[in-house]
């Protein structure tokens, strides 16, 4: 059994940590993030895993809508303080 926790809306210090997850000591094997992540500026998403879950998948075959793009990526990483959360 895998235990999958959407992170989308709580994810990235909307609770005051970095998971909502951590809150109650949960540790995931599979979490999505999003939202935040660009600082709200650019669609993007992660998946954040265990090898021993993502390590099952060859590339190409998985993908989303906006992955891949190293426009966006360059600047959700320019996006971040040392902390690693969004400047405003």
């Amino acid at each position: 059994m895998v235990l999958i926790l959407d992170e989308i809306q709580t994810g990235l210090g909307r609770t005051g940590k970095l998971l909502a997850e951590e809150h109650e000591g949960i540790q995931s094997d599979l979490t999505v993030i999003g939202k935040a992540l660009s600082g709200g500026f650019y669609p993007v998403s992660a998946v954040l895993s265990t090898e021993a879950v993502l390590g099952v998948l060859n590339p190409g075959q998985h993908g989303s809508t906006f992955g891949g793009n190293p426009y966006r990526i360059k600047n959700t990483i320019l996006s971040k303080d040392e902390d690693g959360f969004t400047n405003p």
